[in-house]
């Protein structure tokens, strides 16, 4: 009869015990994700911290956490490389619980983490929760700087001697003659009157000026109908290849902007204006981290839709798409007194380089490993 009764009040107690924990531990368990804000580069490492807190005064003998990481991102455990996190421990009343997690970066792009998974349980199974926690946890990651044969000499050919800080280009609206006309000379700076004064061909010639911009054009259109996809490896490789380059123009001083048809969160296709103050830098250095695989218009419409909005300077294009719309768009960029360099992005060593002696071509093929 005691043993009965001692198994009666035993039993009575732990229902009461499991009723109890059900009503009481009612989203008792809070989880937090804090992502520290700062510069990502791929391949970089980052440390985040996830804050486990009960709020109820009963015990909380099993609490899971799973955490997902996107497509990219890797949580570093001992030797292995793992793409979701996953927590089981326990809490006593009140009790708080930071752990700290270290990421791996491995692909450049706004990475968005998905909800956390919150599971609670009275420790006999009886009674358990599941609960998921929305996170607005976002990790940018910027393009690495190329590492690349031979790059450092193509960019000084491409831009110059670089005890040159700016050189000269003509400016339009500043007349100081005319001169003799030369095979090249766009027609549309032909001096009429003083061709027919002289009875020889004449064009206008400008005054120089040191002001110059950099127009840097991103193409991310891969065939002929901008829409039929993207190569992610290609796209990568161009935007560390475009970081490089402003990189450059930063030591030297250049005004630089940055104009692409690539997707990204915009609803137009994304324009900076050139400028050279510290925030600019990381403004085109952020956008270029945002860019998405993919073209939202053709680049040639693109380029005819950015001409009238720039003053002559120099044009820095990357592609790895050539057809005839781009080489008529360029032409008229050329016409307008701008000075053309195209970076022509191959797969591989055997790849197709346009032909053309109206532009200077430069041939950048990506190395088997081009990660960082």
């Amino acid at each position: 009869m005691t043993i009965l009764l001692w198994l009666g009040g035993m039993i009575g107690v732990f229902y009461g015990y499991v009723k109890l924990w059900g009503r009481v531990s009612n989203n008792a368990v809070q989880v937090e994700l804090h992502i520290p804000q700062q510069r990502l580069l791929e391949g970089d490492l980052l440390e985040i911290q996830i804050r486990l807190v009960n709020h109820s005064w009963l015990p909380m003998p099993y609490v899971e956490v799973n955490q997902p990481f996107p497509q990219g991102i890797v949580m570093i455990s001992g030797e292995d490389l793992l793409d979701h996190l996953r927590i089981l421990t326990y809490l006593l009343p009140k009790q708080q619980l930071i752990r700290k997690i270290t990421l791996q970066c491995c692909e450049r792009g706004l990475h968005r983490l998905e909800g956390t998974e919150l599971k609670t349980s009275d420790g006999f199974g009886f009674s358990e929760q599941r609960n998921l926690v929305h996170s607005k946890g976002k990790i940018l990651v910027r393009p690495q700087r190329i590492v690349h044969p031979g790059w450092k000499v193509i960019y000084q050919e491409l831009m110059g001697e670089k005890s040159i800080r700016r050189w000269y280009q003509e400016d339009p609206s500043r007349l100081a003659g005319v001169r003799p006309y030369h095979v090249g000379d766009p027609l549309k700076r032909i001096h009429w009157s003083a061709t027919a004064r002289t009875g020889e061909m004449m064009v206008k010639q400008f005054e120089t000026t040191s002001q110059n911009q950099l127009y840097l054009l991103l193409n991310q259109q891969f065939f002929k109908y901008h829409r039929s996809g993207a190569m992610s490896r290609l796209v990568d490789f161009q935007c560390r290849l475009a970081a490089s380059v402003f990189d450059y123009a930063e030591e030297d001083g250049l005004h630089y902007g940055l104009y692409t048809n690539g997707n990204w969160q915009g609803v137009r296709p994304l324009r900076i204006a050139p400028g050279n103050k510290p925030e600019h830098w990381n403004r085109v250095e952020e956008a270029l981290g945002r860019l998405r695989n993919g073209a939202n218009l053709p680049f040639a419409t693109l380029m005819e839709e950015v001409r009238p909005r720039t003053q002559p300077g120099l044009v820095q294009v990357i592609t790895a798409y050539w057809d005839d719309d781009i080489a008529k768009a360029l032409t008229r960029w050329k016409e307008d007194g701008h000075t053309i360099n195209i970076l022509f992005v191959m797969e591989e060593e055997s790849g197709k380089l346009p032909v053309t002696d109206r532009f200077n071509i430069t041939p950048i093929t990506i190395p088997k490993e081009a990660s960082p």
